[in-house]
């Protein structure tokens, strides 16, 4: 029976989900660090998957917004060398920047420098949005545009995968102005409707 796994990464304050397609792609979504259940502050998930779950490639990777939270693992992000990379691309580096702190400018860096190499089109045969290459999994993303940038947790890019008939809805951190924005839109409130599991 085909089936698709997801682990919800306990991250403490950020995000981090692993998928695995029917068809044994590798997702993930964030990269959030530590565990609450091992009072570990260190624990990596991205090496988690490496060491103990052998996956050596990820063939999709969506940062749903540049805050520490959801980049904190980014510094073994080549350790599982991603094939396919989403992110606010519209976002510049003085609004990421701001307010960052000196002890966590080199995991921005890291995410700049990663952002420059992740920018020629994706090949078909791993298009994210195309079910076939994923097992059947469906992938939907949504990206919300007009509120300030002052809060870029308004930017964060909404992800819905969906198979066999359930449906996971994966919110970043986005608030009101951005839900508000996207529910003007039919599509996208047709494609969240009746999800089985909201990640909030």
């Amino acid at each position: 029976m085909e089936k698709v796994t997801v682990v919800f990464w306990d991250v403490q304050h950020g995000n981090a989900v692993y998928i695995r397609t029917p068809n044994n792609r590798h997702i993930v979504l964030d990269l959030g660090t530590g565990s609450y259940g091992k009072n570990n502050l260190e624990f990596s998930p991205l090496l988690h998957l490496k060491r103990e779950w052998r996956v050596t490639q990820l063939d999709y990777v969506n940062i749903t917004h540049p805050h520490l939270d959801h980049i904190d693992d980014i510094l073994n992000f080549d350790k599982l060398s991603p094939k396919v990379l989403r992110r606010p691309k519209h976002l510049t580096k003085e609004e990421i920047m701001k307010d960052v702190r000196e002890e966590d400018k080199p995991k921005f860096e890291k995410y700049f420098e990663i952002n420059e190499r992740y920018k020629y089109p994706v090949l078909p045969e791993d298009d994210p949005s195309n079910p076939d290459n994923y097992g059947g999994l469906m992938i939907k993303r949504f990206s919300p545009t007009k509120c300030s940038t002052s809060n870029i947790n308004n930017h964060s890019i909404i992800e819905i995968i969906s198979f066999a008939g359930k449906k996971i809805v994966f919110t970043g951190d986005n608030e009101e102005c951005s839900f508000n924005e996207l529910l003007e839109k039919p599509v996208f409130r047709d494609t969240i409707k009746n999800a089985d599991i909201l990640l909030a």
